[in-house]
């Protein structure tokens, strides 16, 4: 898969609706990412993430009464995560769990484009490391399959 060829299906989590609006307004700008849902808790995230199984999530630190972090824990997916927040001091621990970037408000274009960007590349590699182990595996089956139709004749 190219780079072209990405759709980056995000959720926006964070309980301020101002900054998810801004957000989305900021994102919709970049053909390439589709929103497929929001949240404002993680109780919520949890459902739209379930119910929508994107690939990426923008998400906020501080939710409510929990964090983004206890979001994370209870996920068992792969997502790209994108922590968006006013409070840079969370910045080395969203690192230290792999976050892909750390933007803080407020959000200017130019960042968010180049954490959009950065998103882009990592799904794009992950599709070809998917695809490369694919090919790899059936490369392997095939073989089998060959030496073991040389057994029965």
């Amino acid at each position: 898969m190219t780079k072209d060829q990405v759709v980056c299906k995000t959720v926006i989590v964070d309980d301020d609706e101002k900054s998810r609006r801004l957000l989305i307004k900021l994102l919709r700008k970049h053909s390439q990412v589709k929103i497929v849902g929001e949240a404002d808790s993680v109780s919520s995230a949890l459902k739209v993430i379930r119910d929508t199984e994107p690939n990426s999530i923008f998400l906020d630190v501080k939710l409510e009464n929990e964090t983004g972090f206890n979001l994370l824990d209870k996920l068992s997916s792969n997502l790209k995560v994108i922590f968006v927040s006013a409070n840079s001091d969370f910045a080395i621990k969203a690192f230290e769990i792999d976050a892909l970037d750390f933007i803080k408000k407020p959000v200017k274009k130019d960042r968010l484009g180049r954490a959009v960007n950065r998103l882009i590349d990592d799904l794009a590699l992950s599709s070809e490391e998917i695809l490369k182990s694919f090919d790899e595996k059936n490369k392997s089956y095939e073989e089998e399959s060959v030496s073991s139709m040389d057994d029965i004749r």
